[in-house]
C-alpha cells in the first residue's frame, strides 16, 4: 500500500463525503498503519530537531546531553556498570557448549589512570528539556509583558526548570524580586548558565524538581518564603485574596514528550493540576491568587485556548471559570492555515476569515486601550491581513454579509495552476491537468457549500432577531404577557418551526456544518457586557510569532500568562466537609460535554431523571438573548458547548437548590453505572487524575 497523502490531494475530499459512502475500516487501517511516522510529535527524536542557530544553542549542543550522543553515553555507562559487577566477584554466566570464554578483565585498581577526563564525568541531565535560546525573542516577550509586570515589582519569584536561564534572567531583571528561588534538578548541567543570576542577593538554586509536589511542598514553606502567608481556604464565604507579591515561572516544554498515567504528556498533566489548584487553593494558590507564566509545547495550547467552539472542552472551560485571563504571550502563528500545509478539508479546525478578522479587531482595541504595541517584525499573519485591509478599528467586521471564506493553502496552488492553464502552459493531456481539475472541482464545491451556509445562517439570524424583539417587548412591559408580546413570540415560534423544517431537508453532513456555523456565530456575538465566549477571542494581546529554532531542541513553544480570579464559591466546595458542589459540577460538565451539538435539556436528563423539568425553567439565562442565551428549539437550538460562564453557574446554583437533588454518592453511582463518567473523574486515592492534583481533597498536597 502506498503511503497516504498528507498534503493537498484527493484526500481533501474524504471528510466531505456522506458518512454512508465512507469505507471507515479502510480509512482507519491506513491511519493506524502510517501514524507512527507521519505523526508530527512522534516520540523518537530526529536529528533535524537539533539545529543550533544561536551561540547558546551551540553551547547546549556541545554538552553532548542532547541528540543521539546521549543515547550512546547511556549505553556505555550501563555496559561499564555491568562489567564492574563482574570484576567485583560475581561469577560469570555459563556459556553455551563450545563457546569460547575471553580473558578476565583487569580490575579497575590495576589499570593505569588515564589523563583525559572520563566521558561519564561530564555533567549529565534530562535530554528532553527544551530551552529558550533566542535573545531577541526573550527581549520582545519581556517588552510585551513589562506593563503588566509592574504590579509584580519586588515580589518573591519562583522559577521552575529555568534551564539555560535566558528567560529567567530577563524576568529577574524586569521584576527585581526580593527573593528568587530556582528549582533546577539538573544543577551540574545548568549552574554555569545561571551563575550570573546566582550572584545576586536573595537568589538561591535548589536542586529539586518543581513538578514533584513532594519536593515543591518543602519549598512552599516559611523556611524559603518567610514573607508569604497562607489564607484560610476552608472558609468558602471569603474569596482568595489577589497576591501580586508572588510570581511563578516554569518551563514545562519537553521533546520528546513524556507520558504519565492517563496523560499523553507530562506537561499537559502539570497544567491540568495547576488549573485545578485554583479551585482547591493548593500549591501556589494557597497564598492567594498567584500569577503564573508557563512555557509549553505549542501544540498543547489548543486544549487551554481553543480557537473554535468544537475544541472548547473541559480544560478550556475550567480556565474560563477560574481565571481573569489566560494570555498567549508568544507561540506558533496559528491564526491562519499554515502556508504550504493543508487544512485537510476540515473547517472544524479553522474559522471563516471574517470571524478571525473580527477577533483580531477586538484584540487590537484592547491593546490600544492598554497602551500595548506589538514589536516590529513580530506581527502575526492575521494582524498583517487586518492592517493591510484598511478596515476601520471601531466598526465591527460584518460576519454574514458575504459567504464564509476559509483560508486554505491549496488556493495559492490553484491560482497558479489556473494562470498557467489560461496562458497555455499545459493542456488537458498534460500530467498536471488531473491535479488542476481536482483542485478546481474542490474549490467550486466549497463555494457552493458556502452559499448554502450563508443562506441558512441568515435564516437562523432572522429567527434569533424575532425572539430578541419578543424578549425586549416583554421586558418593556415589566414581564407581563400582553397581546403584543404574545404575538411576537408566536411569530418567532413560527419562524423557528419553518427553519427546523428547512434543516430537515439538508444532507446530514450539511446539517452538521450549519450547526457548527450557528455555534461559532453565537460564541463571538455574545452581549457586550459578557464579551466573546472563547478565551482566545478575549485575549489581552496578539501573540508574538515564534520559530522552532528559537528553542533548543528545535520545537516551537508557547508562553501562557495565567491570572486567577475570584470564582463562584460553589466551585470551591470540593471534598470532605463541603456540600460537594464543585465535585457535582465536574460530573455535570462531563455529561454536558459528551456531545458537541445536543441541547442542554436532553443532556441534563442524563445527569438525573427530571433534571431538565425541575431545573431548566429556573435558568432564564439559558434562553434570554440579552444574557447570551438562545430560546430556539430543534435544529436551531444552542449546543451545550456554547453555554457561557454565567449560564453554567446559574445551572449549578439551581441544581444545588433543587428539592429532588440526589446525594453526591447517588449521583456518582448512577453516572458510573451508565458509563457517563469514567473512574478517573471520581477516584481520589492515587489511581486517577483527580488524586494527582488534589482536586478531591482539602489537603494541600
Amino acid at each position: 500500500m502506498f503511503r497516504p497523502v498528507r498534503g493537498n490531494g484527493p484526500s481533501l475530499f474524504a471528510p466531505l463525503r456522506a458518512p454512508a459512502r465512507l469505507n471507515t475500516i479502510s480509512l482507519l487501517l491506513q491511519q493506524r498503519r502510517w501514524k507512527s511516522w507521519t505523526d508530527r510529535h512522534r516520540t523518537v527524536a530526529s536529528g533535524n530537531y537539533y539545529e543550533a542557530t544561536t551561540p547558546l544553542a551551540q553551547t547546549l549542543k556541545d554538552t553532548g546531553i542532547f541528540a543521539a550522543q546521549a543515547v550512546r553515553r547511556a549505553r556505555k555507562v550501563k555496559k561499564e556498570e555491568k562489567d564492574e559487577k563482574v570484576v567485583e566477584g560475581e561469577p560469570p554466566k555459563e556459556t553455551a557448549k563450545g563457546k569460547k570464554i575471553g580473558r578476565p578483565r583487569k580490575s579497575k585498581k590495576d589499570e593505569k589512570p588515564k589523563e583525559e577526563v572520563k566521558e561519564e564525568e561530564k555533567p549529565t541531565g534530562d535530554r528532553t528539556r527544551v530551552n529558550i535560546v533566542d535573545q531577541d525573542l526573550v527581549d520582545d516577550v519581556i517588552t510585551y509583558l513589562k506593563p503588566s509586570l509592574e504590579r509584580n515589582k519586588g515580589c518573591d519569584l519562583i522559577s521552575i526548570y529555568p534551564g539555560a536561564g535566558l528567560f529567567t534572567k530577563a524576568l529577574d531583571k524586569a521584576v527585581e524580586p526580593r527573593s528568587h528561588l530556582l528549582l533546577e534538578p539538573d544543577e551540574a548541567l545548568y549552574a554555569p548558565f545561571l551563575e550570573p543570576i546566582l550572584k545576586k542577593k536573595g537568589t538561591k538554586l535548589i536542586p529539586k524538581s518543581g513538578i514533584v509536589w513532594q519536593d515543591l511542598s518543602e519549598v512552599l514553606s516559611p523556611t524559603f518564603l518567610p514573607n508569604q502567608k497562607e489564607f484560610d481556604r476552608k472558609d468558602l464565604s471569603k474569596d482568595p485574596p489577589r497576591n501580586d507579591t508572588l510570581l511563578i515561572s516554569m518551563n514545562l516544554a519537553m521533546h520528546p514528550k513524556r507520558k504519565y498515567m492517563l496523560f499523553d504528556s507530562m506537561s499537559r498533566m502539570v497544567v491540568y493540576q495547576l488549573l485545578s489548584s485554583l479551585r482547591t487553593s493548593t500549591l501556589f494558590q494557597k497564598y492567594g491568587q498567584v500569577r503564573m507564566l508557563v512555557w509549553l509545547p505549542d501544540d498543547e495550547k489548543m486544549g487551554i485556548l481553543p480557537r473554535t467552539i468544537q475544541q472548547r472542552k473541559k480544560l478550556a472551560i475550567e480556565g474560563e471559570l477560574t481565571t481573569e485571563y489566560i494570555g498567549e504571550v508568544c507561540g506558533a502563528d496559528s491564526t491562519l492555515d499554515e502556508e504550504g500545509e493543508s487544512a485537510k478539508g476540515r473547517s472544524i479546525r479553522i474559522r471563516p476569515k471574517q470571524f478571525e478578522m473580527e477577533s483580531i479587531r477586538q484584540t487590537l482595541l484592547r491593546m490600544r486601550e492598554a497602551g500595548l504595541a506589538t514589536p516590529e517584525g513580530r506581527e502575526s499573519r492575521m494582524m498583517r491581513h487586518f492592517l493591510e485591509s484598511g478596515l476601520p478599528l471601531e466598526k465591527p467586521v460584518p460576519l454574514t454579509d458575504e459567504k464564509a471564506v476559509y483560508e486554505k493553502s491549496f488556493h495559492k496552488e490553484l491560482d497558479a495552476l489556473r494562470e498557467q492553464y489560461e496562458a497555455g502552459a499545459f493542456d488537458t493531456k498534460s500530467a498536471i491537468y488531473p491535479r488542476f481539475k481536482m483542485l478546481r472541482a474542490y474549490s467550486n464545491w466549497l463555494g457552493k457549500r458556502a452559499e448554502k451556509l450563508l443562506e441558512f445562517t441568515r435564516k437562523h439570524d432572522a429567527v434569533v432577531e424575532a425572539y430578541s424583539q419578543a424578549f425586549r417587548a416583554k421586558k418593556a412591559d415589566n414581564g407581563a404577557d400582553t397581546e403584543a408580546t404574545e404575538a411576537l413570540f408566536a411569530k418567532a415560534k413560527k419562524l423557528n418551526e419553518d427553519y427546523n423544517r428547512d434543516c430537515d431537508s439538508l444532507a446530514e453532513y450539511m446539517v452538521a456544518q450549519v450547526n457548527m456555523m450557528q455555534d461559532q456565530l453565537h460564541a463571538i456575538r455574545q452581549p457586550a457586557h459578557l464579551g466573546p465566549l472563547l478565551l482566545w477571542d478575549r485575549r489581552p494581546y496578539e501573540p508574538l510569532p515564534v520559530k522552532a529554532t528559537d528553542f533548543f531542541p528545535n520545537m516551537a513553544c508557547t508562553l501562557l500568562d495565567i491570572q486567577p480570579k475570584a470564582m463562584n464559591p460553589n466551585l470551591r466546595a470540593i471534598g470532605p466537609g463541603t456540600n460537594n458542589a464543585g465535585d457535582i459540577f465536574d460530573m455535570i460538565l462531563s455529561v454536558l460535554l459528551q456531545s458537541v451539538r445536543d441541547p442542554i435539556p436532553k443532556l441534563l436528563d442524563q445527569v438525573w431523571p427530571g433534571t431538565a423539568e425541575g431545573v431548566m425553567p429556573l435558568c432564564d439565562r439559558l434562553t434570554d438573548p440579552a444574557e447570551g442565551g438562545s430560546p430556539l428549539t430543534g435544529a436551531g437550538a444552542m449546543g451545550a458547548r456554547a453555554t457561557n460562564e454565567p449560564q453554567l453557574m446559574q445551572l449549578l446554583d439551581e441544581f444545588m437548590k433543587w428539592h429532588f437533588r440526589p446525594s453526591y454518592a447517588d449521583l456518582v453511582g448512577r453516572l458510573a453505572d451508565e458509563k457517563l463518567i469514567d473512574e478517573s473523574t471520581i477516584l481520589a486515592d492515587g489511581e486517577g487524575t483527580g488524586a494527582l492534583m488534589g482536586n478531591n481533597t482539602m489537603d494541600a498536597f
